[in-house]
């Protein structure tokens, strides 16, 4: 649709008022975001804010390097001087990051080399993060995925800052390659259906497996409010592993990430860190052991593998 006619950006933003009173819905979706002007974008924002000022916009800019997608950001008047207004935007950045560390052995400081970007945006924190969508081939089908390796991507997903967007069927490891197989129906939810996941007993062991450390980690993020909005503060990256602190006034939660198939030791100071003046370390998930001996903490990770640990 040619944006550039008056009479056609009028008449979308009428359209989209009239389905958010039609259907009370929360927010839109804007699919290729960048394929439509920026001033369409601002006065179409500005239109739906005079009547739902608290209504949601996601943005999608399919692209792996956060200087592009932050230049579409709202709060950003680059050299057009025009602020787009969307809410938020999807992040592929980190979308590709874990990918790429995940399936294809990047270092994990890939994942760091994408969060130092953030800056270059206002909001981060509500940056949508996400582990695949409905036009790629699913994690559980990629090349150089596994169970654990699935596990790992929900693990960052729910601990690392932004706003964790879930595809459905990926809690259950659904397979499914590149579209449409990647929109299969979801087994079960109809008498029709011979399987149903949605049953406790209905869910093979990989099935149940993955959705129960899913739904345990989302229990977590509920109960903590570190990772729900916290700073996030790195403490420690290398070729396999990445540790990062979220933090509020209230709570401290250390997060390690362990990529590589053999188990590791790491030590390293907490010196110069929101968590240097941590006195006593507890486990809340995972299979990680950890020791704070002064300022240096000494943990013993198990082979792919996400923990978390309160520091006091």
């Amino acid at each position: 649709m040619n944006t550039e006619n008056p009479v056609v950006a009028q008449y979308l933003l009428q359209n989209a008022i009239w389905w958010t009173e039609s259907s009370g819905l929360d927010g839109f979706r804007v699919d290729t975001f960048p394929y439509v002007s920026r001033e369409f974008w601002a006065r179409w924002h500005a239109g739906l804010r005079k009547i739902y000022p608290r209504l949601t916009t996601i943005g999608e800019v399919f692209h792996p390097d956060a200087s592009v997608t932050s230049f579409f950001a709202r709060g950003q008047r680059q050299y057009d001087g025009i602020d787009t207004g969307v809410g938020t935007l999807f992040d592929y950045p980190l979308y590709f990051a874990l990918r790429d560390v995940l399936l294809n052995g990047a270092p994990a400081g890939r994942i760091t080399d994408v969060l130092r970007h953030d800056g270059l945006y206002t909001r981060p924190d509500q940056l949508v993060t996400f582990l695949g969508n409905h036009d790629v081939a699913r994690f559980a089908s990629a090349k150089g995925s596994s169970a654990a390796k699935l596990k790992m991507a929900f693990a960052l997903t729910l601990t690392l800052r932004g706003i964790p967007q879930f595809y459905y069927g990926d809690e259950i490891g659904m397979p499914g390659g590149g579209d449409p197989d990647n929109r299969r129906d979801f087994p079960g939810g109809w008498r029709e259906d011979t399987k149903n996941t949605f049953s406790a007993t209905g869910a093979d062991t990989r099935a149940a497996g993955s959705l129960l450390y899913v739904q345990t980690l989302l229990h977590l993020r509920h109960e903590h409010l570190a990772l729900n909005s916290g700073r996030l503060w790195h403490l420690f990256s290398d070729e396999n592993s990445y540790v990062f602190l979220r933090e509020t006034e209230e709570e401290r939660l250390m997060v390690i990430f362990h990529n590589s198939t053999q188990p590791r030791e790491l030590r390293f100071t907490l010196a110069d860190t929101p968590a240097q003046k941590a006195a006593r370390v507890s486990r809340l998930f995972g299979e990680a052991s950890t020791e704070l001996s002064g300022k240096e903490v000494h943990i013993r990770a198990p082979a792919e593998s996400v923990s978390i640990f309160s520091l006091d």
